[in-house]
């Protein structure tokens, strides 16, 4: 379902299936977490010791809580209470903090940085649509996507010669 590589180029973390389970290995093989929802954004720390990721607990659905994977298997949540359309991360360049974007379609995206074992995680940017951190450049750069809400409703009622466009 989702992947990535490790700074060295030589593991990757993966989210495959176990029946309706969705697990999450790093390194291929090795069970860190499972669940009955569904994983996103794995991301291997810079020094590849670590991967963060985000636990949606509900198939399906967007709500979800950003949690750590330690190399000996502690599971460390990062963000406590879900937050909608949690869908971007990605680890600093310096491996201390991880970048985190969620938000919603009717209050824009929010930008975050969360750092382990601090209470505070400062606000970064607030944008009017929804946007997704996706990956971290080691000059310090971001890619971010920005994700269009907007729906297109259209029919073809009884008699009518071609698509009408009703929004």
């Amino acid at each position: 379902y989702d992947a990535d590589i490790s700074p060295d180029g030589e593991q990757f973390a993966v989210v495959v299936a176990d029946g309706a389970q969705q697990v999450l290995q790093f390194p291929i093989g090795k069970e860190l977490f499972r669940t009955d929802g569904w994983i996103s954004q794995p991301r291997i720390s810079p020094d590849g010791a670590r991967v963060a990721y985000i636990d949606h607990p509900v198939y399906g659905d967007d709500i979800g809580m950003v949690k750590l994977a330690e190399a000996g298997g502690r599971i460390i949540p990062i963000t406590g209470e879900g937050e909608q359309y949690a869908h971007g991360l990605c680890w600093t360049r310096d491996g201390e903090s991880l970048l985190y974007s969620a938000g919603h379609p009717d209050r824009g995206g929010e930008l975050w940085r969360l750092t382990p074992g601090k209470s505070a995680q400062p606000l970064l940017l607030r944008a009017p649509v929804p946007f997704r951190v996706q990956d971290g450049a080691t000059d310090g750069r971001i890619l971010v996507l920005s994700d269009d809400p907007r729906v297109v409703l259209a029919g073809q009622l009884a008699g009518d010669e071609e698509e009408r466009v009703y929004t």
